[in-house]
């Protein structure tokens, strides 16, 4: 049997901040956040706005993401757009900066490797 665990957070919703062009105010659900992990290694899924808050309780951590999750984390945090995107809907410092990426993996489009327990594959892709 596999030490291999799964465990599932999902946030309670949250006011959203009201942007001028939206007619109405709703709740904002953050996503969910998956953890797979064992005693040695885990998997995150997360936003990696979240990456400074868990780098500094984590000091050891090292976040990773492929390739191109590296590239749309480049793009996310480049200006204009994070202004007119993200500093919009999340202001006042609700978003922790610096901002810290992830390395990227050694290229393998539809797969990620944890330890020794094997290739979990994109069920889409494989």
């Amino acid at each position: 049997m596999s030490d291999l665990r799964p465990a599932v957070y999902t946030a309670p919703p949250t006011p959203a901040v009201r942007l001028p062009q939206a007619s109405i105010t709703a709740d904002w659900s953050p996503i969910s956040c998956t953890l797979i992990y064992s005693t040695q290694e885990a998997v995150l899924g997360d936003h990696f706005f979240g990456l400074p808050l868990l780098l500094e309780a984590f000091p050891s951590a090292v976040p990773v993401a492929t390739e191109g999750t590296v590239r749309h984390m480049e793009q996310q945090i480049q200006e204009p757009y994070y202004t007119a995107t993200w500093k919009t809907r999340f202001p006042n410092g609700q978003i922790a900066k610096p901002f810290q990426l992830a390395q990227a993996l050694p290229y393998n489009p539809n797969a990620l490797m944890l330890g020794a327990y094997g290739v979990f594959k994109d069920s889409k892709l494989a």
